[in-house]
């Protein structure tokens, strides 16, 4: 009885656990904006590089009405673990409206870089170079 017990507690949390990473990625830089945000995040669409390897792009859209940034993830998935977030950063609204592309491209080493602003508020931008 016990033994069953327990398998069916592990079985329930990583169910759980799977889940909850498909909805909450991992490595996610949590903000009070995000945490107490009733926005939905929007899909920006997925990329595959030239080796196969797809990406999804997701907006969210809090506080960006006033700066006309919004705050953006690029995901990975796997099967087993769920989303993870590879790269974040914020891109200006052409590209959260669909009128500009996301500035991402894939390089030879299978690598990927993405160039967004520093902050909500500068139009520096700094490129962000990561394996997915």
């Amino acid at each position: 009885m016990n033994r069953r017990l327990i398998l069916l507690s592990t079985v329930v949390f990583l169910v759980g656990w799977r889940l909850y990473r498909e909805q909450c990625p991992a490595c996610t830089r949590w903000s009070l904006g995000l945490l107490f945000s009733f926005d939905t995040p929007v899909d920006g669409g997925t990329y595959t590089s030239p080796a196969g390897q797809q990406v999804t792009v997701t907006f969210h859209d809090f506080g960006a009405a006033q700066s006309g940034k919004y705050y953006t993830w690029i995901l990975a998935h796997h099967w087993l673990t769920g989303k993870c977030v590879v790269a974040q950063g914020y891109s200006d609204n052409s590209v959260r409206e669909g009128s500009a592309p996301l500035p991402l491209r894939w390089n030879a080493d299978g690598s990927l870089t993405a160039t967004f602003f520093k902050s909500k508020y500068t139009n520096e931008t700094v490129d962000v170079t990561v394996r997915p």
